[in-house]
């Protein structure tokens, strides 16, 4: 049997609160490390929607001016031609000159057309790399926040270990003090 003196249970009941209070104290900073974590990573996430948001809507308006530009370049050619063919008729012009002039106006429309296409084009390319340089720098962020190494299970190994220790060191000096060497 083991005999264990008042001082000795009062060290290893004081080493085993000690160990109770490291690890629930681990447990509750593990769980305030969490909610700020989350907190963080939410936070990186709504700002990321945010600038995706006016990422899109700034090219929503670019799409709209350069529609409206194009609406305003067909209707000054159709304004153009009707003129062309109100001053044609008075003055008795008509055939392949008149033809001609109508052909020009549609090629400016046509032009026109193709550069606000290839125009909307690269502005849609460009809105796709600033979206994904967005979710890049979304993602970059979320990852480097530092990872928390949840130390309790360790603690409390150690902490046993050491409780081990000095129930093991007692033990044997009783025991030696005991057998009278």
């Amino acid at each position: 049997m083991c005999n264990i003196n008042a001082f000795q249970a009062a060290g290893l009941g004081l080493s085993a609160a000690g160990v109770i209070g490291n690890t629930v104290s681990s447990v509750q900073e593990a769980r305030a490390y969490s909610k700020y974590s989350q907190a963080q990573t939410n936070s990186t996430l709504e700002n990321y929607r945010y600038q995706t948001r006016a990422l899109k809507n700034r090219y929503s308006e670019e799409v709209e001016a350069i529609n409206q530009n194009r609406q305003s370049v067909y209707l000054e050619n159709l304004q153009q031609r009707a003129t062309a063919i109100t001053s044609a008729a008075s003055s008795g012009v008509e055939g392949n000159s008149l033809d001609s002039l109508f052909l020009g106006y549609e090629r400016a429309t046509a032009v026109n057309n193709y550069l606000t296409d290839r125009e909307l084009r690269l502005k849609g390319l460009q809105l796709n790399d600033d979206a994904d340089a967005l979710r890049v720098n979304a993602l970059n962020s979320v990852n480097s926040q530092s990872q928390y190494t949840n130390k309790t299970a360790s603690t409390l190994l150690s902490g046993m270990g050491g409780l081990l220790s000095q129930y093991s060191e007692s033990y044997l000096k009783s025991n030696y003090f005991r057998s009278g060497r």
